[in-house]
């Protein structure tokens, strides 16, 4: 093997050796410059017996090419476009597809239960729309100073429905916005608490846990 004092202002590969650094263990540890421009500590054997030719810039040059040859040669174009065309079906087995999705929609859905999801979101966000929500609302923001009541944020404050919205609307049957508007319990200020966002979705998330 070459002594040290020899390798000194040598190139291997893209590195020219500049000085040496230090030793580690039984190896002399030199400082290099890659063609690149970056300098990088690499030892004497691993230079010498050609294990390292560069600062890492060659690997990912010959990786980067590797994946673009890989990648975007011309079956892997037409596959990826056919792919986006659809062309992966042919004809029939799409109109099997379609027939599948047409017995598992709307009334025909094994979990259906007359659309009661859908008038529910609807009469929720009527709710929340009308002026006696936003009054309800206020109402507690100013009993609590504007405060979370779990740990005194006066930041990015909510209001929570210590006895949630769905419970009471299903304990009364409430199916309209003129039964939602004359429930007293719902319009309760008491059932109302102030919290920061935070606070608000370990609420929701502990009584989801229980």
């Amino acid at each position: 093997m070459e002594s040290g004092k020899h390798i000194i202002g040598n190139r291997y590969g893209r590195l020219l050796v500049v000085y040496r650094e230090e030793r580690r263990g039984h190896d002399w540890f030199y400082l290099c410059r890659c063609d690149c421009g970056k300098e990088k500590l690499i030892s004497k054997g691993n230079l010498v017996g050609g294990e390292i030719i560069s600062c890492g810039c060659y690997r990912k040059e010959k990786t980067g090419e590797g994946n673009k040859t890989r990648i975007w040669t011309e079956r892997s174009r037409s596959v990826a476009s056919a792919s986006h065309r659809g062309a992966r079906w042919n004809e029939t087995q799409r109109e099997k597809m379609k027939a599948v999705r047409a017995t598992r929609v709307g009334e025909k859905a094994p979990y259906w239960k007359g659309g009661i999801a859908l008038r529910n979101r609807g009469l929720r966000y009527i709710i929340d729309a009308s002026l006696k929500y936003k009054t309800w609302k206020d109402s507690v923001l100013f009993r609590d100073r504007f405060t979370c009541q779990d740990c005194g944020d006066k930041n990015n404050i909510e209001v929570h429905h210590i006895t949630p919205y769905y419970k009471i609307r299903d304990k009364y049957n409430i199916t309209t916005k003129e039964q939602a508007f004359s429930c007293e319990e719902l319009w309760n200020i008491w059932n109302g608490i102030t919290l920061c966002g935070k606070c608000h979705k370990m609420q929701h998330a502990s009584k989801r846990n229980k």
